[in-house]
């Protein structure tokens, strides 16, 4: 990836919606680490802090709680296909799209919402 995203991202999602002090926390990815990138945001007085290299699965809350859980699933499911010499190419788009689903459906399931919260 380039810093041209980035800079669209900043210009399409970011400037429109930030109109006072806001704190940007950003991964330590080099291709986003550019101060030039963030020039535009310094008139709403925007702060940028990058979280240190190598924490960021233990800072973001999806990757300390969703995906970790969601991909756990997925790989149970391509184990449990290699264990048992099922005859399907996990890899492929359509399977991999369906895998996907079937864990999306599980994980929507009501054991896993809170007993007091009605969604």
């Amino acid at each position: 990836m380039s810093k041209k995203p980035i800079k669209e991202w900043i210009g399409t999602c970011v400037n429109p919606v930030v109109t006072e002090k806001v704190l940007l926390i950003l991964d330590s990815w080099k291709g986003q680490k550019s101060e030039e990138l963030f020039e535009d945001l310094d008139d709403v007085g925007c702060s940028i802090r990058y979280i240190p290299q190598k924490t960021t699965h233990l800072c973001q809350p999806l990757d300390v709680y969703g995906f970790r859980q969601w991909k756990n699933i997925v790989r149970k499911l391509g184990a449990h296909c290699w264990l048992y010499d099922y005859d399907i190419n996990i890899g492929s788009r359509s399977r991999n799209i369906k895998m996907q689903s079937l864990v999306m459906n599980q994980l929507c399931s009501p054991i896993f919402k809170p007993a007091n919260v009605e969604i």
